[in-house]
């Protein structure tokens, strides 16, 4: 397994920030999109529990290729 360095993450006032940088090799193009779809639905309902739980909270999904 490749060792890579962590993502720096964004800052803010209170420290409370964290960020995630996924990246994935699939298989095949039904991997890729069994996988990208199981993922999507998992990050959609996390935000919306997250954002519901307090006013302050704030998230940002960004979906991209390299």
């Amino acid at each position: 397994m490749q060792k890579t360095k962590l993502a720096a993450t964004t800052k803010t006032d209170n420290g409370l920030s964290y960020s995630v940088r996924i990246e994935a090799t699939f298989g095949s193009q039904f991997q890729r999109a069994v996988a990208i779809k199981n993922l999507n639905g998992l990050l959609a309902a996390w935000k919306e529990v997250t954002l519901s739980q307090h006013k302050k909270n704030a998230i940002t999904v960004t979906r991209g290729r390299d």
